[in-house]
């Protein structure tokens, strides 16, 4: 019965495995070999930063129906971000306008 139990898990690979030692004998594991692709903190506060001056800047200088392509186009206010196509069909305005 153990056996059952544990051979669904005998294909199971876990970050810390070793994959193999490089030159100088250290163990090389799996997660050694995935790239860190997140943002740094100070990237991530001033891409925030960027942001909350844009909506300000959209707020005192457009007004209406043009506001309103720009939140949408670009997902501000915490909505998803929209192609032209679909601005325009909600809008309803012509996809050259947007």
């Amino acid at each position: 019965m153990h056996m059952r139990a544990t051979k669904k898990y005998a294909n199971d690979v876990h970050l810390q495995d070793v994959l193999g030692k490089d030159r100088d004998g250290s163990c090389i594991r799996i997660e050694d070999k995935i790239p860190d692709t997140s943002e740094s903190v100070d990237e991530e506060v001033g891409l925030k930063m960027q942001v909350s001056r844009l909506r300000d800047a959209i707020i005192k200088v457009l007004r209406g129906r043009e506001k309103r392509v720009i939140e949408l186009r670009y997902g501000l206010d915490g909505q998803n971000e929209l192609t032209q196509k679909e601005i325009a069909e909600k809008l309803g305005i012509s996809r050259s306008y947007v």
